[in-house]
């Protein structure tokens, strides 16, 4: 009876060793997954919060990682250009630029203003994006397709009060 019993408890205690066994194991993915999580929830906060405006002008602010939110905007415009929705000639006003990355939920600075968009896209390093003197910004693989235009107030011109000329 008591051998019976040794026997028993020996085979209960190899079931709950190979059950602790496993939820080490379990415990040991569970932790591996949590990391990964941390990593990419690290990136994406870094991709949210690249661009954060400080009193230096727009040119020397400097960006963490220029290089990854300018794929997704080069992706963006490969799909709106193969839906045909970018007019060659015209271009896309910088207003429907920013309206298509909010659309798609970017996660790039951009998101907040057009000022940050066309900010953005001027520093790229790999210069895709480029700056011309007069103020439109264009993708340099499609430069005569991606006319990105800013878009500029029209100028109030000055009223000149006509004055009688005495004589």
């Amino acid at each position: 009876m008591l051998t019976v019993n040794i026997e028993n408890l020996e085979s209960r205690l190899c079931d709950v060793r190979s059950e602790i066994s496993e939820l080490e194991k379990s415990i040991n993915e569970l932790e591996g997954d949590l990391r990964k999580y941390r990593e990419e929830e690290k990136v994406l906060q870094d991709i949210v919060g690249y661009y954060k405006p400080d009193s230096r002008p727009m040119e020397v602010q400097s960006l963490r990682h220029p290089g990854e939110f300018t794929e997704k905007l080069v992706d963006l415009f490969k799909r709106k250009h193969a839906n045909n929705e970018i007019n060659p000639r015209n271009g896309v006003a910088i207003g429907t630029l920013h309206d298509w990355v909010t659309q798609e939920n970017l996660r790039i600075p951009a998101a907040g203003s057009k000022a940050n968009l066309i900010g953005v896209m001027s520093r790229d390093p790999e210069g895709r994006f480029f700056r011309p003197s007069y103020g439109c910004y264009s993708l340099v693989e499609w430069k005569q397709q991606f006319q990105i235009k800013e878009y500029k107030a029209p100028v109030k011109k000055k009223l000149r009060l006509r004055t009688r000329k005495t004589r």
